[in-house]
């Protein structure tokens, strides 16, 4: 199977830093953030490595951690404006939490705001962009913490399961490995941060809190269909987030050995390694 980025959307993590605390939080963004915050240097070079490579996305998502809070942001997103086709329909996409001064602030000087109401994770109806091609995403967080579906710190190796390659023949999880909508070749865009490009939306997370040192500062790999297959294999081999949604076969609340941290269920190989960086909020 081809694990290559096939979604055209890419995903600026401009900092793993947020205002909030919720639990499971796909990007560990509950957890002291164990990858610094990109440049805009950072953001100039993926943007280079695309033009010499030749694949042009469709959106440029500006995601946290909590975007705005980025000192540069307004760069950022001017930077990914320029970049990205509008004429051909291509977008740039924040995605804010909306809580407290700094997101709102951020958002009133990027939209005409004629109605600000917001439901879920969608885009704010009720506002118009000041730019052409900017689409804004917001929640209504009314607290500090807000739980999300857990899965994504539970290791699979750690409950008995061997995943990868997950089109392997006899393997009863690939048929769900292929509905993750975060992996590139299906559905979120590549990761993208200061350490380098990894396949999957929160394939950057998942490296930093593990030290699996799987991300690439070289955006070409990714396109390499066995580049792509490794990294997919190191990366899903270590998240449960699809396992938890797609199926029925695995209780976690029944599993002794998970830890409950920051509101956060923890396997093993996940709670060990946050013990060894000692980095709670």
């Amino acid at each position: 199977m081809d694990y290559t980025p096939k979604s055209g959307r890419a995903e600026w993590h401009l900092t793993y830093k947020c205002n909030l605390s919720c639990g499971n939080c796909n990007r560990l963004s509950q957890f002291k953030p164990t990858t610094d915050d990109m440049t805009i240097d950072d953001a100039k070079s993926f943007i280079k490595q695309c033009h010499d490579i030749g694949w042009m996305p469709n959106e440029i998502s500006l995601i946290g951690g909590e975007p705005t809070l980025h000192k540069d942001f307004d760069e950022f997103v001017e930077l990914a404006l320029g970049f990205v086709n509008g004429d051909k329909g291509d977008v740039v996409s924040v995605w804010s939490n909306m809580y407290g001064k700094i997101p709102n602030e951020a958002f009133k000087r990027w939209n005409e705001v004629k109605d600000d109401s917001c439901h879920g994770m969608e885009l704010f109806w009720g506002s118009e962009p000041k730019r052409k091609h900017l689409k804004w995403h917001g929640a209504t967080v009314k607290d500090k913490s807000v739980n999300f579906l857990k899965g994504m710190t539970i290791s699979p190796k750690d409950m008995g399961l061997d995943i990868c390659p997950p089109d392997r023949e006899g393997n009863d999880f690939g048929h769900d490995f292929k509905g993750c909508y975060q992996h590139s070749a299906y559905g979120c865009g590549i990761s993208v941060d200061s350490v380098g490009y990894s396949i999957c939306a929160m394939g950057g997370a998942i490296d930093g809190m593990l030290e699996l040192g799987v991300r690439t500062k070289d955006l070409s790999k990714l396109f390499d269909k066995e580049f792509a297959l490794k990294q997919t294999c190191d990366l899903c081999d270590n998240c449960g987030f699809q396992y938890e949604r797609r199926t029925n076969q695995i209780n976690w609340e029944l599993q002794d050995n998970i830890k409950v941290v920051n509101h956060t269920h923890m396997s093993p190989t996940w709670y060990n390694a946050l013990i060894k960086r000692k980095e709670t909020k």
